[in-house]
């Protein structure tokens, strides 16, 4: 008999691993992850103050928790990223929302600084990619432009808010924009579309089980069942 061959195993050491990340870029990223972990719990806290019953201001409200939700998934991405790359996410302390949070502030005070903080992320970002650049690291460099592109166009589209809410002026002004610019905004994309079924269906598809019910229960396949018109 032919002898067999001997199976070469692949050990754990010989399966390609991806590159640490350099000491300079892990400790900026690690950076990157608290500070949005911190702006996702101060746009909390904005979004709170919004929705009391002396502002009550709807759409700025749900721009508010909706910024929250998508900062804090950068900063998940970030972590995943670190410990894909063999490294160890060191969370930090969260301080608490700055005192300028008041109660009665203005959109166009929170709008400025949003705006604010987002310039520090984008810094931030900028940092990591020059860093990145020159320590040759392809890969981070090429998903830190993708952020960079998404905060570029939030923070247009954030100085686009504030020169609309100047031009509104202050109290009425604050109202109006939340009604009639955030709202319409905000409630277009929590809209869902919801499928249709089709208005005729084969009976198979409603066939009930021959070992529990009767035969004579068992729909024939040539019927069709209609739905009622909704």
């Amino acid at each position: 008999a032919a002898a067999l061959k001997p199976i070469s195993i692949i050990m754990p050491s010989q399966i390609p691993q991806p590159l640490k990340l350099t000491p300079e870029v892990e400790s900026l990223v690690q950076k990157l992850i608290q500070q949005q972990q911190t702006l996702s719990y101060v746009y909390q806290s904005l979004a709170c103050n919004f929705q009391r019953e002396e502002q009550s201001h709807t759409g700025t409200e749900m721009f508010f928790w909706r910024r929250s939700d998508k900062v804090r998934m950068d900063a998940r991405r970030l972590m995943r990223f670190l410990v894909r790359h063999g490294h160890q996410v060191v969370p930090q302390v969260i301080p608490k929302p700055p005192s300028n949070i008041q109660p009665g502030m203005t959109i166009t005070d929170a709008m400025k600084l949003t705006i604010q903080w987002e310039e520090q992320i984008n810094k931030l970002i900028q940092d990591l990619l020059r860093v990145c650049f020159e320590q040759r690291d392809p890969e981070t460099l090429h998903r830190q432009q993708f952020f960079l592109r998404k905060q570029r166009k939030l923070i247009k589209h954030l100085y686009d808010n504030l020169t609309v809410l100047k031009k509104c002026g202050p109290n009425l002004g604050d109202s109006l924009f939340d009604e009639l610019v955030m709202r319409p905004i905000e409630h277009q994309k929590k809209t869902k579309i919801v499928r249709r079924l089709p208005k005729t269906l084969p009976t198979r598809y409603f066939r009930r089980d021959t070992t529990v019910l009767p035969r004579t229960t068992v729909f024939p396949t040539t019927k069709t069942f209609t739905f009622p018109r909704w």
